[in-house]
C-alpha cells in the first residue's frame, strides 16, 4: 500500500535558494512561483512551463523526467517541479 501525504505547502512561505550561478528575474521568480501552485494540483512527475502567470505547457505521468523535459515550448521560461510519491 502507497501513502502519501496532503501537499499543504505555500510557495510564498517556503525559503526559495537560488542554486544557479544567475539569480531569476522579479518576473521569472513570480511565473516560478506560480508554476509550483500549479504543479500542486497536477499528478506526480509533474513539469510546468509558465511564462507571465500563464501556464505554455503542462505534463504529468510520465515514466521519465528527462523525457518529459525533452521538447520544452521555444520561448518559455520554464519552471519545473517534480514530483514524486516518496517523501
Amino acid at each position: 500500500m502507497l501513502v502519501q501525504s496532503r501537499d499543504n505547502a505555500v510557495v510564498e512561505d517556503m525559503a526559495l535558494k537560488v542554486a544557479t550561478r544567475r539569480a531569476p528575474s522579479d518576473a521569472e521568480m513570480r511565473d516560478l512561483k506560480f508554476a509550483f501552485r500549479v504543479a500542486k494540483h497536477v499528478k506526480s512527475n509533474t513539469i510546468i512551463y509558465a511564462k507571465d502567470l500563464a501556464t505554455v505547457g503542462i505534463g504529468a505521468g510520465q515514466m521519465s523526467r528527462v523525457d518529459s523535459r525533452a521538447s520544452p515550448p521555444q520561448g518559455a521560461d520554464a519552471a519545473a517541479e517534480m514530483k514524486s510519491p516518496n517523501p
